[in-house]
């Protein structure tokens, strides 16, 4: 029986309908009620999710939206009553406007305020990504006084990536707050898995090029937080989301290992680049100017090497 199987999927792959195949694998566990999660987790960490089905699949897995269909509306009313109610309570202490409270360079190019064509701005009703973050810390009783310097905090600023990342997969702010929620809850809570599959990229890159290990050591990168904010930030700002959809696949099954194999593929593919600055901020410049085919090719070749360590979610 496997054999006729493997046949079948070697068959498929010559043909071009592996993904054919794939889909509707996907649309048969998504159709059982209550979807199989086990299953479903299964199918992402050997699977690319098709960009129809991303959103669903995510929330899925991550628990924001229930695998029981009864389950949901009253699930979605509840979660959309807590965002009005964190929305409302940022707005009532006037957080919701940009600067001065957000440092300049925490602000994406759609935190602006828009103008309505003569020169007044006015707030729209919408989140910018940093109310997110200010959404989070009211809802974690942890908003200071001082928010301009709380969002310089570590913390705040891989959750404000993360949110940037969502608002390119999702357009309901209520989605959005929630599946960040959820994916930076998953990310704190694997923190030292992470921490683990980053000590072993290091070490592949040592075995797999020794001089552009010693070049990065001397430059202090291994000792810096930058690949630890990157990987925590899934590397936002530097893949563009066509890529970084595909890792977030495997990361919402629980796999945060496989941010360790991007982030030694992505050293490794710009090596000769790499070899022309001396300080981490010069390699965090040379990353994060990266173009998306060659996005394209460091994620394939990253989990063509998760692939081969088994798909394992930790070191």
């Amino acid at each position: 029986m496997a054999e006729e199987r493997n046949f079948r999927v070697q068959f498929y792959e010559k043909v071009g309908l592996r993904e054919l195949e794939e889909r509707r694998a996907l649309e048969a566990l998504l159709r059982e009620e209550p979807v199989d999660g086990r299953r479903l987790s299964v199918w992402c960490r050997r699977c690319v999710v098709p960009w129809g089905w991303r959103s669903l699949v995510w929330r899925l897995l991550l628990a924001v939206t229930p695998r029981h269909p009864e389950a949901q509306q009253y699930v979605r009313l509840q979660q959309t009553l807590t965002y009005q109610e964190l929305w409302r309570t940022v707005k009532s202490l006037r957080l919701h406007h940009p600067p001065p409270h957000v440092p300049a360079h925490l602000l994406h190019y759609s935190d602006h305020p828009r103008t309505n064509g003569v020169g007044d701005h006015y707030a729209s009703d919408n989140p910018q990504p940093h109310h997110y973050v200010l959404m989070w810390l009211v809802s974690e009783a942890k908003l200071l006084h001082n928010t301009r310097q709380q969002l310089e905090q570590q913390e705040c600023r891989q959750f404000l990536a993360i949110t940037r990342r969502m608002t390119s997969f999702y357009q309901d702010p209520v989605e959005v707050l929630h599946v960040s929620l959820a994916l930076f809850d998953l990310i704190r809570r694997n923190r030292g898995i992470v921490m683990e599959a980053l000590a072993e990229a290091t070490g592949h890159l040592r075995r797999e090029n020794q001089t552009l290990h010693q070049h990065l050591l001397t430059t202090g990168l291994f000792s810096a937080d930058l690949l630890t904010d990157v990987c925590l930030g899934l590397f936002y700002e530097i893949l563009p989301d066509a890529a970084a959809g595909k890792v977030i696949d495997k990361v919402v099954t629980g796999a945060v290992a496989v941010l360790g194999c991007v982030m030694v593929a992505l050293l490794l593919h710009l090596r000769q680049s790499l070899f022309t600055v001396n300080t981490v901020e010069g390699v965090s410049c040379i990353i994060a100017h990266i173009r998306p085919s060659e996005a394209e090719t460091v994620v394939a070749a990253a989990l063509d090497h998760w692939a081969r360590l088994g798909h394992p979610r930790r070191p």
